[in-house]
C-alpha cells in the first residue's frame, strides 16, 4: 500500500481572492485523494466563532475562519470527505493573526501534541519570532507513524539559530523509538545550506532525492517572498524526510501555474510512498 503525503506552506490571509484559493486546495486535494497532509501560516483571528475549543489548552482553540476549517468544510460538504485535523498555535504573525501549523489525515490521530522549537526568551505567544512544531502520532493499520509539520524561521537569526531550532525537533524525534517519523514543512533554508547538510549528517532522509521519480521543477519558492526579500532565486526551501529509508515512489513540485494553480509565495511538495 502507498501513502500518499502533501506538504504547502498557505500562505494563510495574505494572498488575494484568499477563499478562491483555499477552495483550489480543497478541491486538489479532493482530487488526489492525499492521505496526509503537512500546512503551515494556517492562521486564524480571534474575534471569529470557535467551532473546536479545547478545554485543556484554550489558547489552540480552532475558529471559523481557521483554513483547516474552511477546508474540512469544503472537503465534507462537496465530496463527502472527512479528514482528521490538528491544529497548534504558533505565535502572533502578520500582526493581527494566531498564527498555526497544521495536520490533516486520513489516517486516526492517536494523539497530537505542540513542540516548542525555540529559545526560552521567544517562548512567548506574542513574539513572533517563536516556533512551534505540530506532532500527531497516525494509526496506520496497528502501526504508528509519527508526522510532524514544520515552519523553522530564519536560519541566521542570532538568538535562535536554525541548529537550536532544529535540535529541539531532533531531541523529540528521539523519544519515538524505532518508530518511523516523517516531518515536513517549511524549513527557511535551501538545499545547499551548511544547515540542510547538517540534517543530513543526523542520518535523516530526503524524500525528493531519494524518489524514483520527482519533477524536473525543485525549487518550491519562485524567489523574493515574506523573509527573502533580498532573494532573487528559485529556491527549494520546503521539505520532506524520514527517519528510516523509505520506498518513495514519486516526489513532484505542485501548486505551481502548471500543476494545479498557484495558491501561496510557496509552492507544495507531493510525495508517494510504499509503505
Amino acid at each position: 500500500m502507498s501513502l500518499k503525503i502533501l506538504t504547502l506552506n498557505i500562505h494563510g490571509y495574505q494572498e488575494e481572492n484568499q477563499l478562491e484559493k483555499f477552495d483550489i486546495i480543497a478541491d486538489s486535494i479532493a482530487a488526489n485523494d492525499y492521505d496526509i497532509i503537512a500546512l503551515q501560516e494556517v492562521s486564524q483571528t480571534e474575534e471569529n466563532d470557535p467551532v473546536f475549543i479545547r478545554e485543556d489548552d484554550p489558547v489552540q482553540t480552532v475558529r471559523a475562519n481557521n483554513p483547516i476549517y474552511i477546508i474540512g468544510k469544503r472537503l465534507k460538504e462537496k465530496y463527502g470527505i472527512e479528514y482528521f485535523s490538528y491544529w497548534v498555535n504558533i505565535k502572533m504573525g502578520f500582526v493581527i493573526y494566531q498564527e498555526g501549523i497544521a495536520i490533516m489525515s486520513k489516517l486516526p490521530i492517536i494523539e497530537g501534541e505542540s513542540v516548542v522549537a525555540c529559545c526560552d526568551e521567544y517562548n512567548d505567544m506574542k513574539d513572533s519570532k517563536r516556533r512551534a512544531l505540530a506532532k500527531t502520532k497516525l494509526d496506520y493499520n496497528g502501526t504508528p507513524i509519527n508526522i510532524y509539520s514544520i515552519h523553522f524561521g530564519l536560519a541566521k537569526e542570532e538568538k535562535n539559530p536554525f541548529i537550536l531550532q532544529f535540535n529541539k525537533l531532533h531531541d523529540d524525534i528521539q523519544k519515538n523509538g524505532d518508530e518511523l517519523t516523517i516531518f515536513l514543512g517549511d524549513f527557511n533554508i535551501p538545499d545547499y545550506s551548511d544547515e540542510y547538510k547538517k540534517i543530513l549528517e543526523y542520518g535523516y532522509i530526503d524524500l525528493y532525492e531519494t524518489a524514483k521519480h520527482k519533477s524536473e521543477q525543485r525549487a518550491t519558492i519562485a524567489g523574493f517572498i515574506h523573509g527573502w526579500e533580498n532573494n532573487d532565486k528559485a529556491l527549494r526551501i520546503d521539505f520532506g524526510f524520514s527517519n528510516k529509508p523509505l520506498d518513495v515512489e514519486s516526489a513532484e513540485v505542485v501548486f505551481t501555474k502548471e500543476k494545479y494553480g498557484l495558491v501561496s509565495d510557496h509552492y507544495g511538495i507531493e510525495f508517494v510512498v510504499n509503505i
